[in-house]
């Protein structure tokens, strides 16, 4: 993605309370079109509830936010979700799930929808799982059906609420290569939230590091190494940034520490 993508997501001064209790405190920031951007911090802090933020689910106290120029709620139809748990129904097939996203969205024909999900399920590499239902599959897989459901509606933009977190290791690192090779290949926004420091520095353009409650920026970091990005690639060092950034979380539990 260039530096010089135009700004499709808005956040000008933005504030939230909740019950008279500060929550955000005045947050300015731009997320560029075709950007992998991840947001990272603490427990508490704010990062799924600026995913309902962007997408119209929830308004602000103060400030204002905008998509594309208009506000989140016109715009809600140009968003997909990704959460920590799939959502999948459980009575349903990996095939009847993701059709199920585009035919209550566009009521299309069954035909035309169901080859629509074949193509998805492909994409997230579950050619041979399609008949499968959620007990029948493992987590990651599971996790792979939820994406190609979230992919089902092309979206323009696309969140993501720690869809990893309740993977293990070896099936969290393969799930974020799928992650990059579908963003590389779709050219989606992505707004990826997560409290793994090596989720946001394998994945993201930039990083955004939230405080603790009442919560504000800290810092930004881009992150410039080439794609795909190979850990182990001795071309590509992040351990700087990783560096970088876990001080900043320790910083901020230091604070949390200190007031409890």
């Amino acid at each position: 993605m260039s530096g010089s993508a135009l700004a499709l997501i808005e956040f000008d001064n933005v504030t939230l309370s909740f019950n008279d209790q500060p929550l955000y405190q005045g947050i300015d920031l731009s997320v560029r079109e075709g950007e992998f951007l991840c947001l990272l911090g603490p427990s508490g802090c704010g990062k799924s509830t600026m995913l309902r933020l962007m997408s119209g689910l929830m308004e602000p106290t103060g400030g204002a936010i905008s998509v594309a120029g208009k506000s989140p709620r016109e715009m809600r139809d140009k968003f997909a979700f990704v959460f920590q748990n799939p959502r999948l129904v459980p009575w349903r097939n990996a095939l009847d799930n993701v059709s199920l996203a585009a035919g209550l969205r566009f009521g299309k024909s069954r035909k035309a929808v169901r080859e629509r999900a074949r193509e998805e399920l492909r994409k997230v590499d579950l050619d041979n799982d399609m008949e499968k239902t959620p007990a029948m599959l493992s987590g990651g897989e599971q996790q792979r059906v939820a994406i190609a459901r979230a992919l089902m509606v092309d979206p323009d933009i696309v969140l993501m609420d720690e869809p990893f977190s309740a993977l293990d290791i070896r099936t969290r690192g393969r799930m974020r290569k799928g992650i990059e090779k579908l963003w590389l290949e779709s050219g989606k926004t992505v707004v990826f939230v997560t409290h793994d420091i090596d989720d946001a520095i394998s994945l993201a353009d930039r990083v955004v590091v939230f405080s603790a409650k009442p919560t504000r920026i800290v810092e930004i970091v881009d992150i410039r190494t080439p794609r795909p990005r190979q850990h182990d690639d001795p071309q590509v060092d992040l351990s700087a940034i990783r560096s970088r950034l876990s001080e900043r979380l320790h910083d901020i539990e230091a604070h949390l520490d200190a007031d409890a």
